[in-house]
């Protein structure tokens, strides 16, 4: 049983055509499902947490088979709208990775962008292993939370930096490699510059901020689908410790089961 109000506050949060988000978003999401697709090409695919499928198109194209898992009732009804001839599920990944694996087998490559953090770590690995093929790949990336512009979102659980990660994924089988992207630029590393956006969250209302973003090019709409070739990706950068990760914002890991 979902919980509708955290349905419906994730689809609200979901990356979609028509809805609006950080100017850099469309790189940043385009970056995701390049990264993604060096270990997608004709493999088996399970997608955890897709949201409507803004972004999936290229990695659906590209498998051998694609299976979706999505929390939001929302998100999936868009979903099924955008791609009717595959295969999604509603629910909790964690609560269904064995039924999952009863009854569509385990898989070459599971990916996961974005949302590693909305789950408890441990169940999301644990569950992980439930579906995955030995020497099978756990793609994802996470929000940075060495990085100085770093910021909590809302409804997530943990957030853990890149040395964190590698013991807890070493823990459940898997070999790890690290990539840095979308280095802070300096005056956004700046701690008065931080001190001042926790400022305006605090006085003013939440749609008020929006709209301030908009009216000011802060926020983009995002575009139907996105054209992977015209966007400007940042370049990754293989990191091994958290020195390393410190400037960047994003933090991409290929962790391969053994």
């Amino acid at each position: 049983m979902i919980d509708q109000l955290f349905s419906k506050n994730m689809h609200l949060h979901t990356e979609r055509k028509g809805s609006y988000f950080p100017k850099n978003s469309i790189n940043e999401i385009s970056q995701r499902y390049n990264f993604a697709m060096v270990y997608c090409d004709k493999q088996n695919i399970l997608e955890i947490g897709p949201g409507t499928g803004f972004a999936s198109k290229k990695i659906v194209e590209c498998s051998n088979s694609y299976l979706a898992i999505e929390y939001s009732s929302e998100n999936v009804e868009l979903f099924k709208l955008n791609y009717p001839n595959d295969v999604i599920l509603e629910g909790d990944f964690t609560k269904n990775s064995k039924t999952i694996s009863q009854n569509y087998g385990r898989f070459d490559c599971i990916i996961s962008m974005a949302n590693i953090y909305y789950f408890n770590i441990h169940n999301y690995l644990e569950s992980c292993n439930n579906v995955i093929k030995k020497n099978g790949y756990l793609i994802f990336c996470t929000s940075n939370k060495l990085n100085n512009d770093f910021t909590k979102g809302e409804f997530t659980q943990e957030y853990y930096n890149l040395e964190e990660l590698k013991l807890l994924l070493n823990k459940y089988g898997y070999e790890t490699e690290f990539y840095g992207a979308f280095k802070a630029n300096d005056h956004e590393s700046k701690p008065i510059i931080k001190f001042m956006k926790i400022l305006i969250r605090n006085i003013l209302t939440k749609n008020l901020i929006v709209q301030i973003k908009k009216l000011f090019g802060f926020l983009k709409e995002l575009p139907k689908e996105i054209d992977h070739s015209k966007n400007n990706t940042s370049k990754l950068f293989k990191i091994t410790c958290n020195k390393e990760s410190v400037p960047f914002k994003i933090i991409y890991c290929s962790a391969k089961k053994v």
